[in-house]
């Protein structure tokens, strides 16, 4: 079996088409306890803070998974908040 490999880029969360906000949104409820998530406007609101970084992983066009990073503004530093592949791959 050949496999071919497939195109792997991040898009913004604030550049992406409805559909891959709705893909995003699905692996972020999978992957976490409600106990552990933001509400889903928290999360939509994270993409136009200077303070954070949210990403979408695209995997041959199809988002796969994401992760949300917090960039302190006035410290030297990065936080790791949340990064998810989507259970089936």
């Amino acid at each position: 079996m050949t496999v071919t490999p497939q195109a792997l880029s991040f898009l913004a969360l604030g550049e992406a088409l409805a559909a891959d906000v709705a893909r995003f949104l699905a692996i972020y409820h999978e992957a976490l306890p409600a106990s552990e998530r933001k509400p889903d406007a928290d999360i939509a609101a994270l993409a136009s803070r200077q303070d954070y970084v949210v990403e979408l992983l695209k995997l041959g066009g199809d988002v796969a998974g994401f992760l949300i990073v917090y960039r302190a503004q006035d410290h030297a530093m990065s936080l790791l908040e949340y990064a998810a592949v989507d259970a089936t791959r």
